[in-house]
């Protein structure tokens, strides 16, 4: 048995190992992207990190053998399907194959919140608090939750301002409990002459 150690530049070899992002984030949300990088010897790289193909961030590294992570911090502008990319250039290396790795994220737009009021002139101040804290808001009068919970689905949290068991309706309530218990969504009475027990519930 012949045993022949190759020499330092031909063992040289740098991988991108993975790439780390949160599977989901909401449009103006910070997205920490961590780049784990391994390596045999020590040397200069270039890592670069793309988002959708562009690139958003370059570093110039000087590695020591073994696994370095590189964090990345990225703004989530677009909603949608988004695909980050970590490309690495070392000055000495064998197989490009295995120089890039990718991780996804899907971004949504922001949180949708239904408002249901019996005075939608009095709510306007609830209206305006959730909306300067970047949800999406939908004001419809006491009676106008859907009773369809496909329809409830598309929003983060339902909030009954001053709605009395009456004009919510009975499959409308009956929605909003599987609208909570199955699906974890969020549900807000606000207090009023019509609200709690006063209300009919």
């Amino acid at each position: 048995l012949d045993v022949v150690l190759p020499d330092d530049a031909a063992a040289a070899e740098t991988v991108v190992d993975g790439v780390d992002a949160p599977p989901g984030a909401r449009v103006g949300e910070t997205v920490d992207v961590s780049v784990r990088l391994r390596t045999t010897v020590a040397g200069d790289v270039t890592l670069r990190l793309l988002a959708d193909g562009e690139t958003v961030a370059t570093e110039e590294l000087q590695l020591e053998a073994g696994t370095t992570t590189i964090p990345f911090r990225v703004t989530a502008d677009e909603p949608g399907f988004h695909v980050f990319r970590a490309v690495v250039e070392p000055t000495i290396d064998r197989f490009t194959e295995n120089n890039a790795a990718e991780a996804y994220v899907l971004v949504t737009g922001e949180p949708r919140i239904l408002l249901a009021t019996d005075d939608a002139i009095r709510a306007a101040d609830l209206a305006d608090a959730l909306t300067e804290a970047r949800l999406e808001v939908d004001v419809v009068n006491s009676g106008g939750i859907p009773a369809s919970l496909a329809t409830l689905a598309g929003y983060e949290a339902v909030v009954l301002d001053n709605v009395s068991a009456a004009a919510l309706g009975v499959a409308a309530m009956q929605s909003l409990q599987v609208y909570v218990r199955d699906l974890s969504k969020g549900l807000v009475m606000v207090g009023g002459r019509d609200s709690f027990a006063a209300g009919g519930y």
